[in-house]
């Protein structure tokens, strides 16, 4: 049935106000939509400030400024172990001394131990663990090896400790077990073992898995320092 002509206007007006409503939502919807869903130049959509890059590192300590030092009442101090730190002027003092160790910005002293140098350590966060073989002559080398620990770590109280050897003639692995304390000393050293090898190049590791457990229950790791000696 045909509508009358006011009805006909009616319905028209009607279809153009809906029409008009939808239209200003979807361009409102656009506009209110969240910035991080706004594309970012290639068509990717753009990255919140906080996420994080791939392949990016934590910003590493390499070392000390001694003006900036200098203008905010620090002084850089070598530590007993070989560390640096730079630490307030008033604890210096007590820094080297081993009194007094910062618990952060600690930068570990570089290990030693180049090709033929028979000595080599490692520093860490328990303290520094170190090696050495010396040959004596005949094919006969003096092993020994120990650990200095920092005074917050304890006093060594349970040792675990295996070196490897390698040389032209094979291999061997000497260990150390020593239990319930050294209590009053912040170092262990094992006694220096005599070992009989083939003549040429060796080396000698500490071993991963070796550790100590300290007066204060710490649990800490060698991870390994090793020389390498040329045995005659």
């Amino acid at each position: 049935m045909a509508l009358p002509h006011a009805a006909r206007k009616a319905a028209t007006a009607k279809n153009l106000l809906t029409a008009s409503m939808a239209a200003l939502a979807l361009i409102g919807g656009s506009l209110l939509a969240p910035a991080a869903a706004v594309a970012a130049p290639g068509g990717s959509p753009a990255q919140s400030p906080s996420a994080s890059t791939p392949g990016e590192t934590t910003m590493k300590l390499v070392g000390f400024d001694e003006a900036a030092a200098k203008a905010n009442g620090l002084e850089i101090v070598t530590l007993p172990d070989g560390a640096q730190a730079a630490v307030p002027a008033a604890k210096a003092a007590a820094a080297r001394a081993g009194t007094y160790r910062p618990t952060k910005g600690v930068l570990p002293a570089k290990s030693a131990g180049a090709p033929g140098t028979n000595y080599a350590e490692i520093t860490g966060e328990c303290g520094t663990s170190w090696v050495n073989l010396s040959p004596t002559g005949y094919a006969w080398a003096v092993l020994t090896s120990g650990v200095r620990l920092h005074p917050e770590a304890g006093t060594p109280w349970d040792v675990h400790w295996t070196i490897e050897i390698k040389d032209r003639g094979g291999r061997s692995a000497p260990y150390f077990d020593e239990y319930d304390g050294f209590t009053g000393s912040f170092s262990w050293t094992m006694y220096g073992v005599d070992v009989h090898l083939t003549v040429g190049p060796a080396t000698a590791q500490v071993t991963y898995g070796s550790f100590i457990i300290t007066s204060e229950a710490w649990v800490c790791y060698s991870y390994g320092p090793k020389t390498s000696t040329n045995i005659y």
